[in-house]
Order: structure tokens, then sequence, then C-alpha cells
């Protein structure tokens, strides 16, 4: 398993696994998935990169693309969000990526303490932060872009300064 920048021939892969249903229930991945969401992502990750805002990342087993692990907030306090395709659900491979951004962000980015969000019911996302170092700080509520979360609570958690 391995981590890369993104790049153009991404985005029909983006495009297959963000529409899935399964993925919007627990990201801010809307669904249904836009026509050209796939193309659209790139350039934000490019726009992002030369702003350095944030750093998406491809998900690859065996040059195999299987979601986006992102470092956000680079001005600000970092944080991780990730999200695997469907199929590669319950593999392992999110806990892989979560550690490898977290391994890069420590060695190029000179991070030391990242958070991370999870919806109180996504057990799965639980487990990969905790896997990885991460503790609950706190809760709270819900209040990104998608609807279908208002009124939903967010676990908060973060890493110790490495």
């Amino acid at each position: 398993m391995s981590i890369r920048l993104l790049d153009h021939r991404d985005a029909r892969y983006i495009q297959k696994l963000a529409s899935s249903e399964h993925i919007s229930k627990t990201t801010n991945v809307p669904y249904p998935y836009p026509q050209n969401g796939g193309s659209d992502f790139i350039n934000f990750a490019f726009s992002s990169y030369e702003t350095r805002k944030s750093m998406p990342f491809a998900i690859e087993i065996d040059k195999t693309f299987v979601g986006i692990v992102t470092i956000h907030g680079l001005k600000e306090t970092p944080s991780i969000d990730y999200w695997i395709g469907y199929p590669y659900w319950g593999k392992g491979f999110a806990s892989h990526a979560v550690k490898e951004a977290l391994d890069y962000g420590l060695s190029f980015l000179d991070i030391t303490i990242f958070q991370s969000k999870a919806l109180v019911s996504n057990k799965a996302s639980h487990k990969v932060l905790l896997k990885n170092g991460f503790t609950k700080v706190g809760e709270e509520d819900y209040s990104g872009p998608k609807k279908s979360h208002i009124g939903k609570k967010l676990i908060i958690f973060q890493t110790k300064k490495c």
C-alpha cells in the first residue's frame, strides 16, 4: 500500500468510487456524486498543492486506486480526512493510508499534531484513528455542507505531539 500525489488519470477512479452511496453516508462526499466530480476534485487538489492549503493523496494497492487521504489545514491545525472505495472496505487500507499520511506530514511538512473528526456512528473510522495513535478529545455538532448529516454529532480525535 502506498500514497502518492493525485494526477489527472485519477479522475475516472475518483468518479467511479465516490459515486457510491456508501461513501456518502460517512463522509462529506455528496450523493449522487456530480457528473464531473472526479475532474473537479483533481482541479481542487492541484490548486491545494499550489496554495499549500491541503495535500490530497491517492491511496493505491498494487497500483490500483482505492481511495483518498488528505492532510488539510497546513496553515492552521492540520487534520486528516480519508475515504476508501466501498469494494475495498474492511481490508485495513484506511489504517495504512492514515499512517502513511501521518508519516508524510511529520517528515516533510513538520506537522507534530493532527486532528480528525468522524461521525459518532462511523465506528470503522474510530478504529482507524485509534489504531494510529489518535485519542478522543471531544464532540461537536456536525456543521459541514451535507444536509443529511445536520443534527448528528462528530467525535474529535487528536494525536499526541510527535
